[in-house]
């Protein structure tokens, strides 16, 4: 699939950047009220982890590690982003998505859910669907870079994010705060990172070199 301003090509000698993403600080993962649908999505007035700073040991989930001045390399996954809703959250709460690519929304839970998304950078709506049991959205496209906000309206602590990229260089750190970007062409780039509570974390230059594989490892500082 074409995006402006990339190319996909056959990358010869490609490269391998890997790191571990980290936090010290004392931000914690807030609680969040479940006030209905409790049969769903939890018993009436119980808090919950809201799921959005995951840090065990130290080490972060879903921090968006990316490059950016990257012009040509690996083809676009053609596949859609997915964001289900599975007992009251969506998942994945953190997603990645590409400028010119789609995105799609299902609902596995038995209550009625409507998924709201909205780019943060203008607040235009890129989708508004109300979903029943089992009900899937019609595809929708993602036309520009940045954020994407994810919101149910019927159950108001469930949030989410699609992090809408130029390149197909972008993960998500694991559970164990490690990334791996691969098929990197040679070349010099900026690695950079965000995290939805966390913010935009350090940026490091690197040098990816012919099969070469470089690590690098991120700490957020508070």
């Amino acid at each position: 699939m074409a995006t402006p301003g990339y190319e996909a090509i056959e990358v010869a000698d490609a490269g391998t950047i890997n790191g571990v993403v980290s936090y010290g600080g004392d931000k914690k993962d807030a609680l969040v009220p479940i006030d209905q649908d409790k049969e769903t999505c939890g018993p009436e007035s119980l808090e919950r982890p809201s799921g959005a700073l995951l840090v065990k040991e130290g080490k972060v989930e879903n921090v968006v590690v990316y490059l950016t001045g990257v012009k040509t390399g690996k083809p676009f996954s053609s596949a859609p982003v997915e964001i289900d809703n599975i007992q009251c959250n969506f998942v994945p709460r953190v997603a990645i998505g590409h400028k010119g690519g789609q995105v799609v929304a299902k609902n596995s839970d038995p209550v009625t859910h409507n998924t709201n998304m909205s780019l943060t950078q203008n607040n235009s709506t890129i989708m508004n669907s109300s979903l029943k049991k089992g009900a899937k959205s019609r595809p929708n496209k993602l036309k520009k870079t940045g954020l994407v906000n994810v919101q149910c309206d019927l159950h108001s602590w469930m949030i989410g994010r699609v992090f809408v990229h130029d390149s197909p260089y972008a993960v998500l750190t694991d559970a164990t705060g490690n990334f791996t970007i691969s098929d990197v062409p040679p070349g010099e780039y900026e690695l950079k990172t965000w995290h939805e509570v966390l913010g935009d974390g350090p940026s490091h230059p690197v040098v990816v070199a012919a099969n070469g594989a470089i690590s690098q490892d991120i700490a957020f500082v508070d």
